[in-house]
């Protein structure tokens, strides 16, 4: 769903491009680069936060799987039995139903918008350091033709 959103909103990004709407709306370059410029910066911002949002889960994830299997195998080796299954599904199934609450609760309507904006922002970050990189290697590449020059 995020990633249909996704694709809409830059859609509609592109269709404003092709159709210099913002020179209509704002027809001091200046002042339109400025707020293009500060747009970039919150995009930015938005998308080192999701990613560090998504770090900390991936890492509190990690962490409760590797306690899980610690605590198996404590109990394993001091109660024996299958007590370590019995744990590591307990731990499984506690993961899923965690897991499943994040996705259920991503379905409301105000969550999911968020989750849209968080999802283009990252994607849009993407491309953004894409293109700088490629634009760096031009600049490499032009550079590199003049020394050889």
């Amino acid at each position: 769903i995020r990633d249909i959103g996704t694709r809409g909103i830059n859609n509609a990004v592109g269709k404003w491009e092709e159709n210099s709407i913002g020179k209509d709306l704002c027809p001091q370059d200046e002042i339109r680069e400025s707020i293009v410029t500060a747009g970039k910066i919150g995009l930015a911002a938005i998308g080192a936060t999701v990613e560090i949002a998504e770090s900390v889960f991936e890492v509190t994830k990690a962490v409760a799987q590797s306690s899980v299997k610690a605590t198996a195998n404590v109990a394993q080796h001091k109660y024996g039995g299958n007590t370590k299954t019995v744990i590591e599904n307990t731990g499984t199934a506690t993961g899923n139903i965690l897991r499943g609450i994040t996705h259920v609760t991503s379905l409301e309507g105000q969550v999911l918008s968020k989750t849209v904006m968080k999802n283009t922002a990252r994607v849009n970050i993407e491309e953004m350091v894409k293109t700088k990189s490629k634009d760096t290697e031009d600049i490499e590449d032009d550079e590199m033709k003049k020394k050889i020059d």
